[in-house]
């Protein structure tokens, strides 16, 4: 054995000279430690930040621990695949080493397919996310670079955010740049991490300065904002003589700590855009990437930068305040999630008076009282109230003072009343300190339980109806995030966009309050109602998806109907729209026709026939750039019925 070893280049032993039994023990011995601590392969199901997925890694089990080591896959795909997740690195003994990757995607598939290569390929527009660097030990090390790129036509079209930054064993440190496709952020940072010298943000070409801010280890000295071409503003900080002072990472909590300080002296919010927004956007990143290791098991820090803020304990009275808030607060969101998602109540209130003014009283207690509270509790969660000074905090959340001791309900028409408030606990509405706010809490809480009381719900109702209609409940489901989902996009859309969907939602309000009164008849009426109606509400959904389209729809048929035309006598080109009546005469009479439609209330059962015509005329309008349309043009000069212009562009409604 001895021999034969040494002739294969192994290394000389010298227990391999034993003789008999102890040498075969030494072998046993040998084979059962590499058994005990083999590395074994996981390929299955594995949950991340919850998504689930499926990850591949290799592990050792010690003392009946678990440790990954080796490469690590992780992999979310849902059945389109438009929200894609991949994971990718390394670990050693449960701790991350090497390069890792951490990319994501948010796609929206194209409507019309591509024929390639005998198949129907559907393309992709969206963003994706790519972050990636290496661990030294499970420490950040060397440059982690943070892209988000948007996707069109499946293809890379342009980068909307980049940040690179530098760490050795964990700290980050040297200088380093975030950019938008507006601004270019360029700071730098101690060997220590702290904040230092001067952070300037740019115009994209790194010409214009807008903001400066100027860091001495780790504390903010000044921010210069360039308001316009000719006026510059200067916001100064001094922390001399503040004795209790703390370092704390430079992330949305200083962000927001540093707004509350300023509120009296800056108007132009300078912590809430500009510079400060790419540092928030930056640290949310990184944010990410700490959860998604946490859920893995390890510990990692990316979010790093330090500076150094003044500190305010909180006294044992205000922590007092702050458990009592959080006490009335818990209890009083509890009553008003039970009452505003309570299918019977949603539908009750649009036809009987006494359910509508506890119900819509309920609604106003929860933006009026309860949204603030709940706000006020975060910054408790997230450990930054101790950075506030007490009266500033309270002036943030309540510029105007606390809320006055009125609560506006509607009735079933939606005229304004005044709910008749019962109890005769009171509190302060111009106040620095937080014993008036845990008043104002326990108020709001007595509140709640009134029309909990009038509405004759019990404890017992605190919880989940277990035996409610589910059809119902879809109902009401769909009808609330459909109107939430007009709400979130309808402010920035263009006036007659905005005048329609509003109209889609008021109707569908209107048939909501239909289907209540339906409801008290037969239990099939009821059903067959519910369940058309969930339909109809899906299908307003991709309605309004579309509506919101038209604009880009609009600039599409603009660029076909444009061509560059050579003038002559400048000897230059220009572009000039061709085919004008086609296109006025979309614009002025057949959109407008469409959409008043809609605002005049469409059926139901008219909705997929609208988005039909509406595909059909886009359609024809692209085929038309390519025909001789002479004689249609001066047809459509002369008309200005809406439905005959259709019949002219051989469109039927």
């Amino acid at each position: 054995m001895e021999k034969l070893l040494t002739k294969l280049g192994m290394f000389h032993l010298p227990f391999f000279g034993l003789k008999g039994q102890g040498f075969w023990c030494v072998c046993c011995l040998i084979c059962f430690c590499n058994l005990c601590f083999a590395q074994e392969i996981y390929e299955g199901d594995y949950e991340i930040s919850d998504f689930s997925g499926t990850a591949t890694y290799t592990y050792t089990l010690k003392k009946g621990d678990t440790l990954k080591t080796g490469p690590f896959l992780f992999q979310h795909t849902s059945q389109d695949n438009i929200d894609p997740i991949e994971i990718k690195g390394s670990f050693e003994k449960d701790i991350p080493v090497g390069l890792w990757e951490y990319s994501s995607g948010n796609y929206v598939p194209q409507k019309e397919k591509e024929f390639v290569d005998f198949s129907y390929v559907t393309k992709l527009d969206g963003l994706k996310k790519a972050i990636s660097g290496n661990y030294l030990e499970g420490k950040p090390d060397s440059t982690w670079t943070i892209q988000l790129d948007s996707i069109r036509n499946s293809k890379l079209s342009s980068n909307q955010f980049k940040s690179e930054i530098t760490y050795k064993e964990g700290i980050p440190q040297l200088s380093f740049t975030i950019e938008t496709t507006e601004n270019l952020l360029a700071g730098r940072l101690l060997r220590n991490g702290y904040a230092h010298d001067t952070w300037t943000l740019f115009t994209k070409d790194g010409i214009n300065e807008l903001e400066n801010w100027v860091f001495d280890n780790g504390v903010l000295k000044e921010v210069h904002i360039r308001i316009n071409d000719s006026l510059e503003k200067t916001i100064s900080f001094n922390l001399d003589g503040i004795e209790d002072v703390e370092v704390i990472d430079l992330d949305e909590n200083y962000l927001t700590i540093m707004e509350f300080g300023l509120q009296n002296r800056d108007t132009t919010h300078v912590f809430d855009h500009g510079l400060s927004s790419l540092l928030k956007e930056n640290a949310a990143y990184q944010h990410q990437v700490e959860y998604m290791m946490s859920d893995l098991g390890a510990s990692v820090k990316l979010a790093g930068m330090k500076v150094e803020v003044p500190k305010y304990e909180l006294s044992r009275e205000e922590e007092r305040n702050l458990d009592a808030i959080a006490d009335h607060y818990q209890k009083s969101q509890s009553i008003a999630n039970t009452v505003l998602t309570d299918t019977r109540l949603v539908l009750k209130k649009l036809t009987d008076q006494k359910v509508a003014l506890f119900y819509n009283s309920a609604e106003d207690i929860q933006v009026r009282y309860l949204e603030k509270l709940g706000k006020l509790l975060e910054y408790r969660k997230d450990q930054v109230i101790s950075f506030i000074k007490r009266d500033d905090l309270i002036k943030g959340l309540w510029p105007s003072g606390l809320p006055p001791r009125v609560v506006m309900s509607q009735d079933t028409s939606g005229r304004e009343i005044t709910y008749p408030i019962q109890t005769d606990l009171t509190y302060k509405t111009i106040t620095d300190n937080l014993q008036d706010v845990e008043d104002m809490a326990h108020f709001t809480e007595a509140l709640l339980t009134e029309i909990q009381d009038d509405l004759g719900l019990s404890s017992n109702d605190l919880t989940p109806q277990k035996n409610a209609d589910t059809k119902e409940d879809e109902l009401v489901k769909q009808a609330t995030q459909l109107k939430t989902y007009i709400d979130s996009i309808a402010k920035p859309q263009r006036d007659d966009i905005k005048k329609t969907v509003l109209a889609l939602k008021e109707n569908t309000d209107k048939q909501l309050q239909q289907y209540a009164v339906i409801a008290q008849d037969s239990v099939e009426t009821k059903n067959r109602t519910a369940q058309e109606l969930n339909v109809c509400f899906a299908e307003k959904r991709e309605l309004v998806d579309l509506l919101i389209q038209i604009p880009e729809d609009q600039q599409r048929l603009k660029e076909a109907y444009t061509e560059e035309v050579y003038v002559i006598f400048t000897a230059t080109t220009m572009e000039e729209q061709v085919k004008k009546h086609i296109i006025n005469s979309y614009d002025e009479q057949i959109l407008p026709e469409l959409l008043k439609q809609l605002r005049e209330g469409l059926p139901c059962t008219g909705i997929q026939a609208w988005m039909t015509t509406y595909r059909n005329i886009q359609d024809r309008l692209f085929k038309l750039r390519n025909e001789d349309t002479g004689r249609l043009e001066r047809k459509l000069k002369r008309e200005d019925n809406p439905q005959e212009v259709l019949r002219l562009l051989g469109v039927t409604q």
